[in-house]
């Protein structure tokens, strides 16, 4: 089993955070142990502190399917004061991290310590993306795969209490699959029931995004126009719905007893039609001649309420990540009343 060093295991951390598009910024020294580091991405920002060694096997006497760490040079964990602490391993012969909840471990540390998993948990993990444990007093263990790892930092609690759902959701879908659903959503015979049980943590979820966008655009919207399915935009329209104007629609709605699905749906599909456009100028702009190019440019200057150059212009990749966010959320809201969901 190979072990790494602890720079490379700490990188071994951030590599696939950065990857996944999160800012890090180090506040530790390299190689200083435990590291601290922030990670940012849209509107979500933590401060880690990461405690990390190899996993190794259990040691002799113990079963072979047994792994640990040894929380070597170290009295006793110090949580991180307003942010997330993580205790973790790394295996590099299954390709996942060992996760264990620093809240079971505020005591003082032994001169030996180690903490366990199972390798079946390991080997899960490889091929499923995570996977937990039972360990003792409602803790459990958590195995999870570098690509699944932001997911784990954002979802910790949960994760430690046995829960993956969060953890292991599908990334958002493709905007035009998002658009079709909200399409579908906003049909004139689908029945919308908003007093259900989980109504109320999804509409908070709904206005948190939708604020958290608000926030970040120009003051005085500018009407976009519409992009075609497979190409290029045509003239502007200006009475063609702003972001700011369908946010604020959505905004309202989250604080009615009754809202408006068909509403709703509308404006998420209009959430849908702009990140696709996002998405297309960052990932496809090449395939345009520059006069398309040019024009696709000016329709999404105008969705996000100002110029090219402006706030909700050069703000863009935030945008399309809060989108995607907002989006994911707000479809669950509106298939839970549909009770689809």
């Amino acid at each position: 089993m190979a072990r790494r060093g602890k720079e490379a295991l700490i990188q071994a951390v951030i590599s696939p955070l950065a990857d996944a598009g999160w800012t890090i910024t180090r506040l530790s020294p390299t190689g200083v142990h435990p590291a601290r580091f922030t990670m940012q991405k849209a509107a979500v920002s933590l401060t880690v502190k990461l405690y990390i060694w190899n996993l190794s096997h259990g040691g002799r006497g113990r079963s072979d399917a047994e792994h640990r760490i040894q929380a070597t040079g170290l009295e006793q964990f110090a949580p991180e004061p307003n942010g997330v602490t993580l205790v973790m391993g790394w295996d590099d012969d299954f390709g996942v991290f060992a996760g264990f909840d620093v809240r079971a471990r505020r005591e003082r540390l032994g001169s030996s310590p180690s903490i366990q998993i199972m390798a079946r948990a390991l080997e899960k993990a490889s091929s499923a993306g995570a996977a937990v444990q039972p360990k003792r007093d409602g803790e459990h263990a958590v195995a999870v795969r570098p690509d699944h790892l932001a997911r784990y930092i954002q979802h910790l609690d949960a994760a430690h209490h046995g829960d993956l759902t969060e953890v292991l959701r599908a990334p958002p879908a493709d905007a035009e699959d998002f658009k079709d659903a909200f399409d579908r959503l906003s049909g004139g015979d689908i029945d919308f029931d908003f007093d259900r049980p989980g109504d109320a943590a999804l509409r908070a979820q709904v206005r948190e995004r939708t604020d958290a966008l608000l926030a970040i655009l120009e003051p005085n919207p500018v009407p976009p126009g519409q992009i075609g399915h497979n190409g290029p935009p045509g003239p502007i329209d200006d009475d063609e719905p702003s972001l700011r104007t369908a946010l604020e629609v959505v905004r309202a709605e989250t604080g009615r007893p009754k809202p408006d699905g068909r509403k709703l749906a509308r404006s998420g599909a209009f959430f849908a039609w702009l990140a696709r456009g996002l998405q297309t100028m960052r990932d496809e702009a090449k395939a345009f001649a520059d006069k398309g190019k040019d024009l696709l440019r000016e329709h999404l200057a105008k969705a996000l309420g100002g110029a090219v150059g402006g706030v909700g212009w050069n703000a863009r990749d935030d945008i399309l990540s809060l989108l995607q966010s907002l989006m994911n959320v707000l479809l669950k809201w509106l298939e839970l009343a549909t009770g689809l969901f």
